[in-house]
């Protein structure tokens, strides 16, 4: 199913498995009047999502850039999710043994080890438990080739900053929501 925010909103392309980038710039198919359009895709009100919407879910946010980390942060905490920030792949996997998160919101441009190789040792650790966490990648510098190599990673989905706000918290209650 395509999860797309607000009224002017279609999915695009080069998004993985066409679920997880969004275009403000065209108009999504015709809709019933159910909400559903002639994808198949379901339109939600982008004012539905209230403080305290990701009650209970653990996110481990990794992020090495502070403004970014600090404003998804705040954010997430404010619709109620329980935030584990990290600035690197190998904190990231640190906290990740120690307290297994829900959900995992991850830069892809990472220093050291990027995004794609932190979720790649991710799967390999959840392959011996049988567990898997929804994950979605973040990217500055988007491109098909980027979203494919989060998709190929593991991830979910994927978002292109700037973050659309609605989208990214529509992404992790649609993702957690059978976890």
């Amino acid at each position: 199913m395509n999860v797309m925010h607000g009224m002017k909103s279609g999915p695009r392309s080069d998004g993985v498995d066409g679920r997880a980038q969004h275009d403000e710039e065209n108009r999504g198919p015709a809709r019933d009047t159910a909400g559903r359009a002639s994808d198949g895709s379901v339109r939600y009100d982008p004012h539905e999502i209230r403080a305290g919407a990701l009650d209970g879910l653990n996110v481990l946010l990794v992020e090495d850039d502070a403004v970014s980390r600090e404003a998804l942060e705040l954010i997430l905490q404010y619709y109620g999710a329980h935030v584990v920030s990290t600035t690197s792949a190998v904190e990231a996997l640190e906290s990740f043994e120690h307290n297994p998160p829900t959900i995992v919101v991850s830069d892809i441009g990472l220093p050291m080890q990027d995004g794609c190789s932190l979720l790649r040792a991710i799967r390999a650790r959840e392959r011996q438990s049988g567990a898997r966490t929804p994950a979605i990648a973040i990217s500055g510098f988007p491109s098909t080739e980027t979203a494919d190599r989060a998709r190929r990673a593991g991830f979910d989905a994927f978002l292109r900053k700037p973050i659309n706000i609605r989208t990214l918290l529509h992404l992790v209650s649609s993702l957690t929501v059978h976890n």
